[in-house]
């Protein structure tokens, strides 16, 4: 398919100029979102940690003296990008004795801020001519959800959703323009995003539209750069202890019924449905990956905003759809579901703004109630036996936390179904220039 019949943007809307100083519109907003984050690091109890930010400073430890955290803990689960951040953080942690916690957090706002320095650029390449600096202000900057996620829980999926948001980049430009650097640097980006956390590697039917235009060689090219830098890093990691690397990381599965569709079965009584649908998840979902690709192989689609909803809605689905549930996993699809927003006008607008509300206010009373593996801000804020008892029924009753969870299971069962309806209506449209 040439790179001309594929229009801007969706329903053929029209790049406008550029608007003046993109640059210090960006600059504001990573100030906001760092004076955001950094308030709340500053306000929040000491002892509100999650047991991630624990685990952080446990592997520290055993890197300062020479372990392997791989075959120490069961703990990482990736490959080793985060292990060799957490060394590197080390250094300064040993030479100016510095705070643990304070060092890990102030790297993960950092990661933060790259990240919306990624997205900022996609949108500006979506819509060059758009006004998004309240979207991104309100959405993302001072978003309550992505402030716990990176300070109260310090989980670091915002470098690899920074590597998702640079694929997308420049599989746009390769959209346009059919460069095969493009294309060729967003498979790289996107073996990036899966040295740094796996998840990104879900994402392989995307490259098919432009293996099938540039040929075998730049094909087997793509695929080499997607799976190297994971399987590259892992190997010295295998040589080592490969019993721990097989359990931990190639064999690792996430588990759970309190979100989802999961939680469903589990709540309605399914339970000796929930192990077997875990055990054929995996394969059912390379199955529907690969119906896709073929799919996207055979013609791509139409524009780059579905292309954008196409990605939300797979990274939503492996957690909805899928056997395990951590909130950090909304870091993934919050920034694309920002542009989805933005760039989707109609039911799918009202749908996403309303779930937008429910995850936030779900998310933060969580945060601020539940002890392990949360942190429990609030808690440690104004402790009390009620609080103790809540967080003592949240962590142990099988039906409170899917109850809990329930609005949020249902709004993203609702995007998921909107938005595919949207995609699928746009696939099969004839190709008009107009939209």
């Amino acid at each position: 398919m040439s790179s001309t019949a594929l229009p801007l943007s969706r329903a053929g809307r029209q790049i406008g100029p550029s608007r003046p100083r993109p640059g210090l519109d960006l600059f504001v907003l990573l100030c906001v979102a760092a004076a955001a984050r950094g308030l709340w690091m500053w306000a929040t109890p000491y002892q509100a940690y999650s047991v991630d930010l624990h685990d952080w400073r446990i592997i520290a430890g055993a890197l300062s003296v020479g372990l392997n955290p791989y075959a120490k803990y069961d703990v990482l689960n990736w490959p080793p990008f985060w292990m060799e951040s957490l060394y590197v953080l080390m250094r300064p942690l040993q030479r100016f004795d510095w705070d643990a916690f304070t060092c890990i957090r102030c790297f993960l706002i950092g990661g933060d801020l790259l990240a919306l320095c990624a997205l900022f650029g996609l949108m500006r390449l979506l819509d060059r001519g758009g006004k998004y600096g309240r979207l991104l202000f309100y959405g993302y900057c001072l978003n309550p959800l992505l402030i716990l996620l990176t300070v109260q829980h310090a989980n670091f999926d915002a470098f690899a959703t920074f590597w998702v948001l640079l694929c997308l980049r420049f599989l746009i430009r390769f959209r346009r323009e059919g460069n095969p650097v493009d294309w060729l640097i967003a498979a790289g980006c996107l073996g990036m995003g899966a040295f740094t956390k796996t998840f990104p590697l879900l994402l392989w039917p995307i490259l098919a539209p432009g293996a099938r235009r540039l040929g075998g060689r730049a094909g087997i090219l793509g695929a080499l750069l997607v799976i190297l830098p994971a399987a590259l890093s892992l190997a010295p990691l295998y040589v080592l202890n490969p019993d721990s690397i097989s359990r931990n990381v190639l064999g690792y599965r996430s588990f759970g019924t309190d979100f989802g569709l999961l939680s469903l079965f589990h709540l309605i009584g399914l339970d000796g449905v929930v192990h077997p649908y875990a055990h054929i998840f995996p394969t059912l979902f390379f199955v529907a990956s690969a119906v896709l690709a073929i799919c996207l192989w055979r013609r791509d689609l139409r524009h780059d905003d579905d292309l954008v909803l196409l990605v939300a809605l797979l990274l939503l689905a492996t957690f909805t759809l899928g056997t395990g549930y951590g909130s950090q996993y909304w870091f993934w699809v919050v920034p694309l579901l920002l542009i989805v927003y933005r760039q989707f006008p109609g039911p799918l607008r009202i749908i996403l703004a309303i779930a937008a509300i429910v995850t936030v206010a779900t998310n933060i009373f969580e945060y601020a109630f539940e002890r392990v593996p949360l942190g429990a801000f609030w808690y440690w804020r104004f402790p009390s036996e009620s609080l103790a008892r809540l967080d003592h029924q949240l962590m142990y009753s099988s039906y409170l936390l899917p109850l809990v969870r329930m609005p949020m299971t249902i709004f993203s069962f609702a995007i998921l179904i909107a938005g595919t309806k949207v995609l699928l209506t746009h696939y099969h449209r004839r190709a008009d220039p107009q939209g």
